[in-house]
């Protein structure tokens, strides 16, 4: 099993692949584009996001209401002054790092983003997420090189779909401890495990 510090890295990786770029503090959805957040926060109906959503204006009133609107949805005191600048303050690793005042740790704030950005499936080899394993396998055959291709011939050729999973995935994993069908590919399982191998290298 992969390490903790490995673990948050994992989580970072398949949301930056799944070009997650921002997230709502409110309800730690993914967003690729600042203008895709924006309209969440408008359509919303509700006074904090609409708050949220005053970061771009000069008024100093909306900028009051912005701030107070922050710190409830971060759930911490952060200073004025620590607050990135336009949309900024709305990137994953920031929202992250400061969520929930240490309260909530960045690992359990990465699967929110994950889990809200309806994100079920990762491929091992490029960590990218997909809501559904059907999008999953077709991301496999579209992509072409051996290693992909290999992933979607569990049914028809095992061995080769075992020696490409464990090269993906960097652990070498029994093919008994393996969950059934597309279940390998659920992302809390490649969480787990990515990387396992590199880790068991180092400490030898």
């Amino acid at each position: 099993m992969a390490s903790p510090q490995r673990r948050v890295e994992t989580l970072k990786k398949i949301i930056q692949a799944s070009s997650i770029d921002f997230v709502c503090p409110i309800c730690l959805k993914g967003f690729p584009r600042s203008d895709a957040l924006y309209h969440h926060f408008r359509k919303q109906g509700d006074n904090t996001h609409a708050g949220l959503a005053k970061r771009t204006s000069k008024k100093q009133s909306n900028m009051e209401e912005f701030l107070t609107c922050y710190r409830q949805s971060v759930n911490t005191s952060i200073a004025v002054e620590s607050i990135p600048l336009h949309s900024h303050c709305f990137k994953v690793d920031f929202v992250v790092e400061n969520y929930g005042e240490n309260i909530e740790t960045p690992h359990r704030t990465l699967l929110r983003v994950i889990e809200n950005s309806k994100i079920r499936f990762s491929c091992p080899q490029c960590l990218k997420g997909f809501p559904r394993s059907d999008v999953l396998y077709e991301h496999f055959r579209r992509t072409g090189d051996n290693v992909h291709d290999g992933l979607a011939m569990r049914r028809t050729d095992f061995d080769r779909f075992l020696s490409c999973y464990q090269e993906a995935l960097r652990a070498s994993i029994p093919s008994a401890q393996l969950p059934s069908s597309a279940k390998c590919f659920e992302y809390r399982f490649i969480v787990e495990h990515y990387g396992e191998g590199d880790e068991n290298h180092q400490s030898i």
